[in-house]
């Protein structure tokens, strides 16, 4: 059995921690409102690619403000946030990883963005000794395994987004929608098994 998991959302607090390097970049002058608009265009510089880049990021917010001296210490507040957020790691997060890796089920974490920055989550989360295998990728999800990796039987997606799940349905997984309070995704996908914890998860998998 394998289990292929997302990070954002679904293992990690990314909207706490989005919070955070708001919180930590605010002195500068930064508004809400910049702050959104600078992260959104961060994210989506390349229409084919996506990931998040805190110089980039430092960058625009500087120059937003007139401020391109300050980019450089906008960028540090921006990456010190990732070690200085609270909780970052769901509580369900370790137990569930712990669970299956003691089952001797395979997990592939499978996570979209910016390498770097993918990267240092995992390393101050100290979540890589779980998994088996780690892809880090801008591309989107459903490219990657139909191109990169052949499916086995009883392989259990989970993430979260509605709008990804709709391109992943076509491959032989057993997808499975994870839907955190305070995650970015709301809206459920029709026809996909909803959960709201890695425990509920747990309890769909281990019955195979």
């Amino acid at each position: 059995m394998r289990i292929i998991i997302d990070l954002d959302h679904s293992l990690i607090r990314t909207e706490s921690l989005k919070a955070r390097m708001f919180e930590l970049v605010k002195a500068f002058g930064v508004s809400k409102a910049v702050w959104d608009r600078t992260y959104a265009a961060t994210v989506k510089r390349n229409r084919r690619r996506y990931g998040y880049n805190t110089r980039v990021h430092g960058e625009k917010i500087a120059r937003t403000l007139g401020k391109p001296e300050l980019s450089a210490q906008i960028t540090s507040r921006l990456y010190a946030a990732i070690s200085k957020t609270p909780n970052l790691v769901y509580k369900d997060a370790v137990r569930f990883l712990t669970r299956a890796s003691k089952a001797g089920i395979k997990i592939i974490l499978l996570t979209r963005g910016d390498t770097a920055w993918q990267n240092r989550k995992i390393e101050v989360t100290r979540l890589r000794r779980f998994f088996d295998r780690v892809i880090i990728t801008s591309k989107d999800k459903s490219t990657v395994l139909a191109s990169r990796w052949r499916p086995k039987p009883h392989t259990y997606l989970l993430t979260d987004n509605a709008e990804e799940i709709q391109e992943l349905r076509d491959l032989p997984v057993e997808i499975i929608q994870l839907v955190r309070s305070d995650g970015r995704y709301q809206r459920r996908a029709p026809g996909i098994p909803v959960v709201y914890n890695l425990n509920q998860a747990w309890k769909i998998i281990k019955e195979i």
